[in-house]
C-alpha cells in the first residue's frame, strides 16, 4: 500500500512538490538571508503540530531561543500554547557540543526523548564555525540521513546559501527533498521565487514558481506553464449570444460556445461595456460569469450598468456574476492565472478578461508559453471567453494578431474603432474572424448614448457613414439595398 506523503499545511506547496512530502524524508531548504526559509519551514512544522504530531525545534540563532519566537510570533500559524507540549524547543549549539563524531549521537537522543515525528533544524552551516570543520554540517546530514527510517522522522534542515552554488552541493546529496528560494530584485521590485531542485520518489512541478510572504505565512503560486490541466468538462455546444440582436446576427447567433474571442478597440471606445453585457446575458446561475480586470474597479462597471440598464446588481446578488480586480501595480500573472482558475465552477458558461496587454506586458518573454498554458486551461474548463485588447485609436479597422502573443487566443476577433466619416466621430464595429463557423464581415455602427447599447442595422445608420467608412478602412460595407448611401 503506497505510502501517504506529508501535508505541508502551505498554499500550494504540496501541489508543488506533487502530494506533499515523503515521511521520514531530509528536507533541505536552501535560499540567501531574508528568503523566508524559517518561515515556510516553521509553517510547516506548526501545521504538523496542529494535525496532532510531535515535533522538534532546534536552533542554532545566534541571539537565543527567544530570537526565533520573537520572528514567528506574528505569523497567524505561529501557536504559543504548544511551546513546550506539542513542539519542544532546544538550542541545537547545547546539545552537540564541540565534538562533531558525537553530534549525531546527541541529536538522536534528544529526538527520541521528545518523541518528535517531525523536527526542524534552524540555521545548520552554524555548527562549521562551533567545530571549526568546515565539512561539519556535510558530515552531519549524511549520519542523520541513514537515521531518519530508524528514528521515524520527517527532518527539515534550513541551510544559508545559493542552491545551484558549487559550495553548496555537497550538502544537498544526501538529501531527499530541496527546496531553492531565491530573493532578489528586478528593477525596483523585489521577487521570490522558489524551485524544487531534487525529490525521490514524486514527482513534482518544474521550474520556478513565484511565491509571497504575508502574516499567513509562505504562499506559493505556482506557474501556469507548469500547472497540471484539470480533467475537461464536456465541450459546450451552441452560440453564446450578447443578446444584441444585430450583432449576434453578424456572429452567426453568438460566438461559437467554448471558444475565445478576441474584443479589440481603441481605449473608450466601448469594449468593456460590450464585454459586460455580454457577461450579463448569462443564465442566472451561481458562478456563470467571472468578469476579471485590471482598470475598472466594481464601482465603475456599476456606474455603465445603470447608465445603460444593465443588471449587475441583480446578478451580483444572485452570485450569478462574479467580479475579480487585480491591481496592474506589480502584477504576478501566475496569481492572476490562480484566482481565475479558482473562480471556474462547474457552472461558469462566460469569462471576461479586461485589458489583457497589461498581463501581457508583465509577462515579458513568457508571454507565448503562458498564453497557449492560459488558452489550455480554458478549453479544458469548458467556459466561453472574451479577452478585450487595446490597440491605437482612430487606426482603422483591420488589425495583425499573429506576431502577437494574445494572437494565439483568437478563435474569434471583433473590433470596435473610433472613424471620422462625414465630418462625425464614430464608433465602427466588424467581425474579423470566427472559427469554424460563419459569419457577416461588413460594417456595423456602435452607439452607445441615453438609449442604450445598439449595433444599428444598416438602415439605421445615417445615409452614407458605411460606404464611407469602408472606403476609408478597406473593409467592406453592407450592399448598397442595405445601406441609405
Amino acid at each position: 500500500m503506497p505510502i501517504q506523503p506529508v501535508t505541508t499545511g502551505v498554499p500550494d506547496l504540496d501541489a508543488l512538490l506533487g502530494g506533499g512530502l515523503t515521511q521520514n524524508a531530509l528536507v533541505l531548504f536552501v535560499g540567501r538571508p531574508g528568503a523566508g526559509k524559517t518561515i515556510l519551514a516553521s509553517q510547516i512544522l506548526f501545521h504538523a503540530v496542529q494535525h496532532g504530531t510531535p515535533t522538534l525545534l532546534l536552533t542554532t540563532h545566534a541571539e537565543g531561543q527567544t530570537k526565533i519566537l520573537e520572528h514567528l510570533r506574528p505569523f497567524r500559524f505561529f501557536d504559543e500554547q504548544v511551546i513546550g507540549s506539542s513542539l519542544t524547543l532546544l538550542s541545537l549549539p547545547s546539545l552537540v557540543g564541540s565534538n562533531i563524531d558525537t553530534a549525531a549521537g546527541a541529536l538522536s537522543k534528544a529526538i527520541r526523548e521528545s518523541g518528535a515525528q517531525m523536527v526542524l533544524l534552524d540555521g545548520i552551516q552554524g555548527l562549521n564555525d562551533q567545530f571549526q570543520d568546515s565539512t561539519a554540517t556535510r558530515r552531519l546530514l549524511a549520519t542523520l540521513a541513514t537515521m531518519l527510517s530508524y528514528l521515524n522522522v520527517t527532518l527539515l534542515v534550513t541551510l544559508t546559501g545559493l542552491v545551484r552554488d558549487v559550495l553548496t552541493t555537497q550538502e544537498l546529496i544526501t538529501a531527499d527533498v530541496v527546496l531553492g528560494l531565491e530573493f532578489g530584485v528586478d528593477n525596483w521590485r523585489h521577487t521570490r521565487r522558489i524551485e524544487v531542485l531534487k525529490q525521490r520518489g514524486r514527482a513534482h512541478l518544474a521550474g520556478f514558481h513565484s511565491y509571497t510572504i504575508t502574516g499567513d505565512g509562505v504562499r506559493i503560486v505556482p506557474r501556469l506553464e507548469a500547472r497540471p490541466i484539470s480533467e475537461s468538462r464536456p465541450r459546450p455546444h451552441g452560440r453564446v449570444p450578447f443578446a444584441l440582436s444585430e450583432l449576434d446576427q453578424l456572429l452567426g447567433g453568438g460566438v461559437t460556445a467554448g471558444t475565445t474571442t478576441l474584443l479589440i478597440g481603441a481605449p473608450g471606445v466601448g469594449k468593456t461595456t460590450l464585454a459586460l453585457y455580454w457577461s450579463l446575458a448569462a443564465d442566472k446561475v451561481a458562478g456563470a460569469s467571472i468578469f476579471l480586470s485590471f482598470d475598472e474597479r466594481l464601482t465603475d462597471l456599476d456606474a455603465k450598468a445603470t447608465i445603460f440598464g444593465m443588471p449587475l446588481q441583480s446578478a451580483l446578488e444572485s452570485n450569478a456574476f462574479t467580479f475579480l480586480f487585480l491591481s496592474p501595480v506589480e502584477l504576478d500573472p501566475d496569481a492572476v492565472a490562480a484566482r481565475l482558475l479558482a473562480a471556474i465552477t462547474p457552472q461558469t458558461t462566460r469569462i471576461v478578461i479586461d485589458n489583457f496587454l497589461v498581463l501581457v506586458r508583465s509577462l515579458g518573454s513568457r508571454a507565448y508559453d503562458y498564453v497557449t498554458a492560459l488558452r489550455s486551461h480554458l478549453y479544458a474548463a469548458g467556459v466561453t471567453t472574451m479577452i478585450l485588447v487595446e490597440i491605437t485609436p482612430f487606426a482603422g479597422l483591420q488589425v495583425d494578431v499573429e506576431q502577437q502573443p494574445w494572437g494565439l487566443l483568437a478563435d474569434n476577433i471583433v473590433i470596435v474603432q473610433q472613424v471620422v466619416a462625414l465630418g462625425a466621430i464614430r464608433r465602427m464595429l466588424a467581425v474579423l474572424k470566427m472559427r469554424l463557423s460563419a459569419y457577416d464581415a461588413t460594417l456595423r455602427e456602435l452607439t452607445l448614448d441615453e438609449q442604450g447599447i445598439h449595433v444599428l442595422t444598416p438602415p439605421e445608420s445615417a445615409q452614407g457613414v458605411l460606404a464611407a467608412t469602408a472606403g476609408i478602412t478597406g473593409l467592406t460595407a453592407p450592399p448598397a439595398s442595405s445601406d441609405p448611401a
